[in-house]
């Protein structure tokens, strides 16, 4: 494994999740979450090639990647191989992401652990939505090309990952779907999570009559709105949602 593509795979892994380096050890590349009760392999060889390996039978049953031996023992009985590093990537975002949804079933195969797992503290369980949040954040950033949706803004520091259907009502898949966000300048995101802004079907911005002529004039939202490109019929969806149960007519 070349020293390059360490570098890729710890990124890979912090930045979906598995925020935990443990060890490197027979050209594998040990890593476990804050979160979830198990680990995950990873390794490469010069050729370009990238391996995922788990031990849990219960998630591996649910990713959509087909199992692939790599030329050296796996630490784990589910390897999964990818041809370049975009697809490791996306692989372990979407590992993370079913993961997410088994957490209330999944349990670490140590056998030494009783068959009752821990109780997690209160902030344990806040930073379940916490992480779930920043990889939401970070597949809008990807999707919108870091740019606000609507304004072009590209000052990715201060853009905010809206909900459309907001966390507290959405199910573990609406939660992290992307089609269920928009990056949003911070002044939109929070006219659209209070109500005061949503969009029709085709884009276009309606504003709250709650939101005076001034006020209009002072946020910028006094001249014609829309979503920039990107708007699928996923996203319209969600954003009838949004107009039914969130937006002041």
């Amino acid at each position: 494994m070349l020293p390059s593509q360490k570098t890729l795979i710890d990124k890979a892994a912090s930045d979906n999740g598995f925020d935990r380096r443990l060890e490197e050890s027979h050209s594998w590349i040990r890593f476990k979450s804050s979160i979830l009760p198990f680990e995950v392999w990873m390794s490469a060889i010069p050729s370009g090639n990238f391996f995922l390996a788990i031990a849990s039978e219960e998630l591996a049953n649910t990713l959509p990647f087909t199992p692939s031996a790599p030329p050296f023992p796996p630490p784990a009985p589910f390897v999964f191989r990818f041809n370049t590093y975009e697809e490791l990537y996306r692989g372990v975002r979407e590992l993370f992401e079913r993961a997410l949804g088994l957490l209330p079933s999944l349990r670490s195969p140590r056998p030494e652990q009783s068959a009752s797992p821990p109780q997690r503290t209160e902030g344990e369980r806040s930073f379940v939505p916490r992480q779930g949040q920043d990889l939401f954040r970070n597949k809008l950033i990807e999707y919108w090309e870091g740019r606000c949706a609507v304004t072009g803004l590209d000052l990715v520091e201060v853009l905010r990952a809206s909900h459309i259907k907001p966390w507290a009502h959405a199910d573990d898949h609406e939660r992290l779907d992307v089609y269920n966000g928009l990056l949003l300048a911070p002044h939109l995101d929070t006219l659209f999570d209070r109500g005061f802004l949503s969009f029709d079907e085709e884009g276009l911005a309606i504003i709250s009559p709650l939101v005076s002529a001034e006020a209009r004039s002072i946020l910028g939202i006094d001249k014609p709105l829309k979503i920039r490109g990107k708007y699928t019929e996923e996203h319209k969806k969600y954003m009838a949602w949004h107009r039914a149960n969130v937006f002041r007519p």
